[in-house]
């Protein structure tokens, strides 16, 4: 998950000096020309790459490429005038799965094939020093500072103190930008006209030509191994011809053949084919590169007699989490899920953005946890499953909100593309959206490319350790901000090119990082770094820790070795790392669990902690799921060991009092169809709901594993409560949350423990939801490829405003913390918090299970227990009144939306038990027109005038008559058109006002006149004397 923090810089493409324009062909006497300031082109198309490759840029003559860690321009490939004219124009460009070939098609079906080198033993004369400034030749280059969306050149006095740093810089951490070694290999000339191409494997070219309509394999390796490489030394003699021309699956004969685009997926090693018909297939290559099989099937089909805008434009596969995304004409998007027999299931749509144009592509991040909408006229960015986390259509005609292409460089990093223009936004990342589990939910952590913003609402005492923060005041010493920011350490950003997990510690105060090369802990009190290390590897060797989480102040690690012996394990640490003067190695490991030891080989895949039962739960690569009751115990001093026969422990230095208990084994294997590798390889996180049941998600997939016995036989089988959902959260023994994209389900567990008969709380976040009521859970079982949910008409989503992500959720006060982007022209990007109370939407809920469930049922929740379960919330009686205006508001739009009053009547026992329910009365009318009052006084079986006199009388509430007094007056003044008021009412007022003076509540009686002369100046003048005239008489 992820939002735009800040434009990092722009630049444009640089100059390659003079070009040779006279030189000669050893065998032709023709002339070659070029055309000069070829930097000066228009940009058609950007392409990004994996890893630390390079990334592409090109014009209709020239190739670009920038080096992805400093975006130095490290090689160009300037075609002549020549060249142009023989083989065409640049018009796109394509890259083979690992990124070391790309292909460019010309105007004349034309293939030129590029690759680069894999050995980096050279490199170019430029380094990023540790300045974060970049050295070209011995001379520094000063990047752009970015104001107001756009860039200004620093002048010749930074460029002189910038080389004095340089030279006079003792830090030793420099990135090296590599010679990759572009080359021209290949020039394929098609003989058939091309309509799309991709990379099928990385030797291999997957073409569809128009005429014949046909897919043709260009085999670009001498052995025809799909994963091989071009061989650098190989001339193209092994290129082989496959013609696929007869499918007996395709059923779209009269199409136009011209109009062909494929959406590959090289994970999933399929691609989607969309026709000219606007109908989609999914294909599969089941056969090898001599024998080609393609296997399809159509997943999306145009209904004949249906609007043009309801085809398929644009589409993506999600390999992460088996999802499918059509985007249609008429610019709405519609999300599928990809199940393992190439079948599809509708999951929701997503309606066109008010705002939006033409969509010109649909952008996946590398962890496939959101998804971009790229338009003519802006882009959005949705998470996977729909929420519109950030839209440009909310911000100024800034020129990077309008690219013409936007590619990831790297999960912290996008590259935004204009005509003319690179610019690179730096991006905020969600720590448990990569590594979800109970730790990283709880306390999330924003990360950036620089920075951690750590999540702090728990520990409003860290304020009196950071006066130094910007967010604090130092007049009032108060918070205004709930995010602790820190900046990570250089060396970590130099040589780490991702973050793999990040959680920090149940007291708030210590925060581990695991990347790719290294491991970290922050001390948030001492603002001090400490890396892991680990005497057996080199600095360069990639870390086998995958993820990381706390119990207490104990570091918990979970690692996998991809070596000849691979080495998987789950370690503990002494609480003694986080001591100022105590180094952080595998010295101060206090317990373990090799997998080397158990009787599968397996590897570690997967951990979680519940910390209501503080129990480790640790998942492998074969689905079988450990457990361990963690807990402290004195230590013996005089025997140095911890008498516990059944534990698992290792004192270091006598210092160890922590016990590891071996508990429960599952084995979840069966519960999964045993083909589909995209639950081991997509598993986001397994939660225990008792001793017996376990949740899982994986892919968008959250199963429930259930212990049930059959002919006398205890086994487990698995249910799927949902297939649309992003994450899962345990937020108290019972009560379970889960984000479906658009709204938040609450799974009360307290009284009902099956989850497939539970009816969960639906949290609205915000999101215009249309869905009808057949509820959200599915209970098929997630071995049976039947399972149909068809959701099309009760899950479409409105998406014209933004929609701040819920990061997580504080049950105790009910409480969603999430945050938004906001811009100024001063600050750029600025990372905002939101927070939104949920009360109402639990309240809502109790009323509506009261009314359904059986009034003679011992364990139905009654409305007095209703009361008793959240009246102790200081906003309850608020929550009560938008309920209340919610109502009302719906019964007078729609027809017999509480036919009986049931629900009205419930909401109106509730209101009356606060003891204070004129007062709520009074504050919903004022939300509410005047028209809307008619229903209420209908409904409740009062009057204006009746409620007043009882208000007056009964409960002398002089104030709250005051303003009944009003609330009557305009009621009646609706009613009968008259604005007078009446002689009767003479008295009545000058008793209130009155009664308001002599508790010197002026304020109210000020109110009071005002309106009176409003409504009638004669009255008001008479009121005011009669007043005078009482008050005399009182005071003698």
């Amino acid at each position: 998950m992820f939002w735009p923090e800040q434009l990092a810089f722009t630049q444009s493409l640089p100059e390659t000096g003079d070009l040779y324009k006279a030189s000669k062909l050893k065998t032709s006497t023709e002339e070659i020309v070029y055309e000069p300031d070829p930097h000066k082109d228009e940009i058609i198309e950007t392409i990004t790459n994996t890893g630390n490759l390079p990334y592409i840029v090109i014009t209709y003559r020239s190739l670009y490429m920038f080096d992805a860690k400093t975006s130095s321009p490290i090689a160009a490939h300037i075609r002549s005038n020549n060249s142009i004219e023989e083989f065409g124009k640049n018009i796109r460009v394509k890259r083979s799965p690992n990124g070391k070939q790309f292909a460019i098609e010309t105007s004349k079906n034309i293939l030129l094939i590029f690759t680069i080198k894999s050995d980096l033993s050279e490199e170019l004369l430029t380094i990023f020093n540790g300045e974060g400034t970049i050295i070209q030749n011995g001379l520094p280059i000063v990047s752009s500072e970015v104001s107001n969306g756009t860039s200004n050149t620093a002048g010749s006095d930074n460029i002189v103190k910038t080389f004095i740093n340089v030279l006079l810089s003792s830090n030793p951490n420099e990135v090296p930008v590599y010679d990759f070694g572009l080359r021209l290999k290949l020039i394929l000339n098609i003989q058939s006209p091309l309509s799309d191409f991709f990379f099928i494997y990385n030797g291999q070219l997957l073409l569809v030509n128009s005429k014949p309509h046909a897919f043709q394999l260009i085999q670009l390796t001498a052995s025809g191994q799909k994963r091989q490489d071009i061989d650098i030394n190989e001339t193209g003699q092994h290129i082989k011809f496959i013609l696929v021309d007869e499918m007996e699956w395709y059923t779209d004969g009269d199409t136009d053949p011209s109009n062909n685009y494929l959406f590959p997926n090289s994970q999933l090693d399929c691609f989607v084919w969309l026709n000219a018909k606007g109908n989609c297939w999914l294909i599969s290559n089941t056969g090898d590169s001599k024998n080609l099989e393609f296997k399809g099937k159509k997943i999306y089909e145009v209904v004949e007699g249906s609007n043009d805008d309801v085809r398929v434009c644009k589409c993506s596969v999600n390999d992460k989490k088996n999802l499918i995304y059509f985007a249609l004409e008429n610019g709405d998007l519609l999300i599928y899920k990809l199940k393992r027999d190439m079948t599809i299931i509708k999951l929701k749509t997503i309606k066109r953005h008010i705002h939006s144009t033409t969509l010109k592509n649909i952008i996946l991040n590398p962890d496939g946890d959101s998804i971009v909408l790229l338009y003519d006229n802006g882009w959005n960015v949705y998470s996977c499953l729909g929420n519109l986390n950030f839209s440009t259509y909310d911000y100024d005609n800034l020129e990077w909100c309008k690219p013409k292409e936007l590619n990831f460089i790297n999960n912290f990093e996008i590259l935004l593309t204009t005509d003319h223009k690179l610019f690179k936004l730096n991006l905020t990342n969600l720590n448990h959206s990569k590594a979800l589990n109970s730790v990283s939910s709880k306390r999330p952590v924003l990360i950036t490319k620089n920075n951690l913003l750590i999540f702090k609402a728990y520990d409003k005492n860290l304020i009196d350790h950071h006066h130094h923060n910007d967010n604090i005041s130092l007049s009032t010493n108060r918070e205004t901000n709930i995010w602790f920011n820190t900046n990570l350490p250089l060396s970590f950003k130099i040589h780490n090119n991702d973050i793999r997990s990040c959680a920090v510690s149940d007291d708030g105060n210590h925060v581990c990082v695991v990347g790719d090369y290294e491991v970290l802990i922050y001390n948030l009190l001492t603002d001090e770094w400490k890396t892991l290390s680990n005497e057996e590897n080199d600095q360069d060797s990639h870390n086998p820790v995958r993820s990381c989480l706390w119990w207490k102040n104990h570091l918990i690690l979970g690692s996998k070795t991809f070596e000849e012996v691979p080495k998987s394990e789950v370690i503990a640490f002494s609480t003694k790392i986080l001591d100022r003067k105590e180094s952080f190695d595998y010295n101060n490991v206090i317990w373990g669990f090799n997998f080397g030891e158990t009787d599968q080989t397996e590897d570690f895949l997967s951990f979680n902690i519940d910390l209501f039962t503080d129990e480790l739960i640790v998942v492998t690569d074969e689905l079988n799921c450990y457990t361990w009751k963690i807990q402290y115990q004195k230590y013996d001093s005089k025997s140095g060991q911890v008498n516990d026969k059944k534990s698992s422990i290792k004192a270091v230095n006598g210092m160890s009092t922590l016990l590891f208990r071996r508990s429960n084994v599952y084995r979840l294997k069966n519960c999964f169809s045993s083909n589909d590798t995209s639950v081991i390889s997509n598993f986001r996180t397994i939660i225990k709901i008792n001793e017996e049941d376990l949740l899982v998600l994986t892919n968008s997939d959250l199963v429930y594993i259930k212990r049930e016995v059959v002919n006398d036989k205890p086994s487990y089988h698995s249910y799927t409560v949902s297939q649309c959902v992003e994450y899962l959260i345990k937020l108290t023994a019972n009560l379970l949350s889960v984000f479906d994209g658009s709204r938040i389900l609450h799974y009360d567990l307290s009284s009902e423990k099956n989850l497939m008969s539970l009816k969960p709380i639906v949290i609205q976040i915000g999101n215009e939801i249309k869905e009808s009521s057949n509820g959200f859970n599915n209970s098929d079982n997630a071995n049976d490829t039947d399972v149909n949910i068809d959701v099309d008409e009760r899950y479409i989503v409105n998406s014209n405003g933004t929609t701040s992500y819920p990061l997580t959720l504080i049950h105790d006060k009910n409480m969603i913390f999430g945050i938004e982007v906001d811009y100024s022209t001063t600050s750029n990007l600025r990372i905002e918090s939101t927070k939104k109370n949920y009360l109402s939407d639990l309240v809502d809920y109790y009323i509506r299970l009261n009314l359904e469930v059986d009034k003679e049922d011992s364990e139905a929740l009654g409305v007095t227990s209703i009361y008793k379960k959240f009246h102790r919330f200081k906003h309850f009686k608020f929550v009560l009144e938008l309920l209340l205006v919610s109502y009302i508001q719906d019964c007078y739009e729609t027809d017999n939306a509480d036919a009986g009053n049931d629900y009205f009547n419930t909401l109106i026992e509730l209101i009356k038990m606060t003891g204070q329910h004129y007062s709520i009365f009074l504050n919903c009318l004022k939300k509410i027109e005047i028209h809307y009052w008619a229903g209420f006084f209908e409904k409740y079986g009062e009057t204006p005038r009746e409620s007043l006199d009882k208000i007056f009388k009964t409960y002398e509430d002089y104030k709250l008559s005051a303003h009944f007094f009003i609330i009557m007056l305009n009621y009646e003044k609706e009613e009968n058109e008259d604005n007078k008021i009446d002689e009767s009412d003479l008295s009545l007022i000058n008793e209130i006002l009155l009664k308001l003076v002599l508790v010197r509540d002026f304020e109210t009686s000020f109110e009071l006149v005002r309106f009176i002369k409003i409504i009638d100046d004669k009255i008001c003048n008479k009121i005011i004397t009669n007043l005078e005239t009482d008050l005399k008489e009182y005071s003698n």
